[in-house]
């Protein structure tokens, strides 16, 4: 179906067997552009499957996969696919319990994947060396508007990273 656009399944326990089945249409489908996942049980697996079909799909500009259970094994999925994907704009991944290994995973995809707007890691655990890397892939992807590292464990020391990124990337409005 290429006539829907966006796809809502927040608080739906849809599990890997959902997410399984959302992936094999993502990789078919060119009409959907955002997907919202929140809340939805979907753990590493599902987050590894919706990965793979990233790697496959290149018309989906928003994905939300907060408050599920990904870990750093699906967070490490993602990046992978990030490097071949770079069509996402959107990317929210709030309390998925990533820690500081999958948000330096992410960031260092992101080092080649100029078109982010929104990077949303509220939430995961992230310490301040990990702050570095995102600090890094702030300063790479000068699209960025939004950048959300609140509830974190960044410091002193990743605070001062984030500080000196931001004098670089002038676009980032929201932090």
């Amino acid at each position: 179906n290429t006539h829907v656009v966006e796809l809502h399944l927040e608080g739906n326990h849809i599990g890997f067997p959902g997410a399984e089945a959302i992936a094999e249409v993502l990789k078919k489908n060119v009409g959907l552009t955002r997907l919202y996942l929140r809340g939805t049980g979907i753990g590493s697996s599902g987050a590894k499957a919706i990965a793979k079909a990233l790697e496959e799909n290149t018309v989906l500009t928003h994905l939300d996969l907060s408050d599920n259970r990904i870990g750093s094994s699906g967070a490490e999925a993602l990046a992978k696919a990030l490097r071949v994907n770079t069509g996402l704009k959107f990317l929210e991944l709030r309390r998925t319990c990533i820690g500081s290994s999958g948000a330096e995973a992410i960031a260092k995809a992101l080092n080649l994947h100029t078109g982010l707007k929104h990077l949303g890691l509220s939430e995961n655990d992230i310490g301040s060396w990990a702050a570095e890397a995102i600090a890094r892939a702030v300063r790479e992807i000068t699209g960025l508007t939004q950048l959300d590292l609140s509830g974190n464990d960044i410091g002193p020391t990743g605070a001062a990273f984030i500080a000196f990124a931001l004098t670089t990337n002038t676009n980032v409005t929201k932090l």
